[in-house]
C-alpha cells in the first residue's frame, strides 16, 4: 500500500505538494459515505490518483465527479464504470465532451444554452443532463436542453453558497426551478445534487447526521411549498474536506 503520494504533475521540491496520508483520506471519504446513509455520495476525480482510494470508490461503486480531460481520463485508467461518472464540462472543453459521450458516461451537468448546443451537436445518443442552478437563467437553459431530443433532463446541480451550511438557499431555489418546469413543460424531473459539502475537522458520524437530517428537512420544506414530489439526493464532498488532516508538509 502507497501511504504517501505527490499530486501529478509537481515540478521539484521547491514546488512541491504536501504529501498526503491515504489512510486518512480513506476514513474521511468513508465518513462522508456512513454520515449520510440512504443518499448517493460522489467523490472527486482528484482522489484517483491515490491508489488506495481509487480502489476503495471503484469497490464502492460510487460516482466520480469529473471537470476535465486528465481527470476523465484518470478516471477511466482507473476502472471506473463510465456509468458512474458525472462530467462538469466547461464550455470551452470540447475534447473533454466528445470524448466523455463516446464512452458513454452517466451525466453531464450544463450550465448554459449554448453548452447544451454544443453538447447535443456531439451526441448520437440520449444523454441525461443535470442543468447547473447557478447558471444566469436556469429556467432558460432547462428549456433549451427539453428543446433537444438526444438530451434527457432529469435535474439539477447546485453548490453550496459560503454561509449556506445545508444548502437551505440553493435547495429551496432549485426545487422552485424543478417545481416550474413541471408546470411549463410537463415534465417531472427527478435528481438533484449539492456539491461543496465540508464539515472541516468535525467529521464525526453525529455531526454528518445531523447535517443529513438538516438538508432533508430543507428538502421537504421546499418540496411541500412547491408541491413537488421529493427528488433523489446526491451529495459530493469537496476535494479539501476529504484531504483536510490527510495532508503533511514534504
Amino acid at each position: 500500500m502507497d501511504l504517501l503520494t505527490r499530486s501529478d504533475h509537481a515540478p521539484g521540491p521547491s514546488a512541491a505538494a504536501p504529501l498526503v496520508d491515504e489512510d486518512v483520506v480513506l476514513r474521511r471519504c468513508a465518513q462522508y459515505r456512513d454520515g449520510f446513509k440512504g443518499v448517493a455520495v460522489s467523490y472527486p476525480a482528484a482522489l484517483l490518483r491515490h491508489t488506495t482510494v481509487r480502489n476503495w470508490i471503484r469497490r464502492q461503486r460510487s460516482a466520480v465527479d469529473v471537470t476535465t480531460g486528465p481527470e476523465l481520463a484518470q478516471a477511466v485508467l482507473a476502472g471506473t464504470d463510465p456509468g458512474r461518472i458525472v462530467v462538469h464540462s466547461r464550455e470551452g472543453l470540447g475534447e473533454l465532451t466528445r470524448r466523455a459521450v463516446s464512452i458513454e458516461v452517466a451525466r453531464f451537468v450544463v450550465s448554459s444554452s449554448r453548452h447544451a448546443s454544443r453538447l447535443a451537436a456531439h451526441t448520437r445518443t440520449r444523454q441525461r443532463i443535470l442543468v447547473d442552478a447557478s447558471a444566469d437563467d436556469v429556467s432558460g437553459v432547462a428549456s433549451d436542453v427539453l428543446a433537444h431530443k438526444n438530451l434527457d433532463l432529469v435535474g439539477l446541480h447546485c453548490g453550496l453558497e459560503t454561509g449556506d451550511v445545508v444548502g437551505a438557499l440553493v435547495l429551496s431555489r432549485a426545487i422552485g426551478e424543478m417545481s416550474w418546469i413541471r408546470r411549463r413543460h410537463g415534465v417531472l424531473v427527478t435528481q438533484i445534487s449539492l456539491a461543496g459539502l465540508d464539515v472541516g475537522q468535525h467529521c464525526e458520524r453525529w455531526v454528518l447526521r445531523r447535517i443529513a437530517g438538516a438538508i432533508s428537512e430543507v428538502i421537504d420544506d421546499a418540496c411541500a411549498r412547491h408541491r413537488f414530489p421529493r427528488p433523489a439526493l446526491t451529495l459530493a464532498p469537496s476535494r479539501g474536506a476529504l484531504l483536510l488532516g490527510g495532508s503533511r508538509d514534504p
